[in-house]
This record gives C-alpha cells, structure tokens and sequence, in this order.
C-alpha cells in the first residue's frame, strides 16, 4: 500500500498542477483502495467467518460502504492520471 501511495502522490506531484486538496483526496483514494482490497481478501480467506462476523449489519451499510470506497478510489486514481 506504501508504494501505491507513494506513486499515486508521484504522479500527482510531478505534473506540479496539484493542489492541497487534490492531494488529500488521491492519498484519501489509496486508504479507500486498501479497504476494498483487505475486504476481498478476508472474504476470499475465510468467508463463512466474514458472512458470520456481518450476520447483524443490513445490506445498507455494506452497499453504502462499497459505492463510497470504490468512489473514493475512482476519485484518487482519476486525480493521479488526468
């Protein structure tokens, strides 16, 4: 994750047109990346304790949490290419 954070913050710093808040977001995108990652990979590993452990949480703040995430990820990687 350090890499991919310290690449995207490349990017971004090398085109020299960013600004503070752009930063934030793109380094907002990488933590919103590894959330969405170490998700799959706890789901891949291990999914009947992943399903029990979410058992009581409603398919609201799952799916809020995923269009969120993915959002701000999207948000990071468009700042870092464009």
């Amino acid at each position: 994750m350090l890499l991919y954070a310290a690449g995207m913050l490349t990017l971004i710093l090398v085109k020299g047109r960013a600004c503070f808040s752009e930063i934030i977001l793109a380094l907002a995108g990488t933590q919103a990346e590894w959330e969405i990652i170490t998700e799959i990979l706890t789901i891949a590993g291990n999914a009947p304790s992943y399903h029990k452990y979410y058992e009581d949480v409603t398919i609201i703040p799952r799916i809020i949490f995923w269009i969120f995430s993915s959002v701000v990820t999207l948000t990071g990687l468009i700042i870092a290419i464009r």
